[in-house]
């Protein structure tokens, strides 16, 4: 088992002389997708699950460090996550979160599998 590496949000809180805070950690309504957030951390990784004699292995690889990719939400704290199916999964839409923030905005996410099935943020 890998672990699921946060230390940028840990060493920042450290710096502020603060707790990291971890409000979610969830899976997705398919559990293909695993959310993390708290204070100044927001991170989506895909959840890869297979079979191995009578063995499940379980692997995560990262999607999205939101907070890494958009300046604009450093400094939040994600306090809530919803998962909802997809309205038309037969578009390729695998997952839609909704997260919200401490100041109360609403931010979504929209997840799509590929023809090879890996999971991929949709930016569109």
């Amino acid at each position: 088992i890998k672990t699921v590496p946060i230390h940028t949000a840990q060493a920042a809180a450290a710096e502020a002389d603060q707790d990291l805070d971890i409000y979610f950690f969830e899976a997705s309504h398919t559990e293909r997708v695993l959310m993390i957030g708290g204070r100044s951390i927001l991170k989506f990784y895909a959840v890869d699950v297979r079979q191995e004699g009578d063995k499940s292995i379980i692997s995560l690889e990262p999607v999205i460090d939101v907070v890494q990719e958009f300046a604009a939400v450093r400094s939040a704290s994600f306090t809530t996550c919803l998962s909802l199916p997809p309205p038309m999964p037969r578009l390729g839409m695998l997952d839609w979160v909704v997260i919200g923030d401490d100041a109360g905005r609403l931010l979504g996410w929209k997840f799509n599998s590929d023809d090879r099935g890996n999971i991929t943020l949709d930016e569109s």
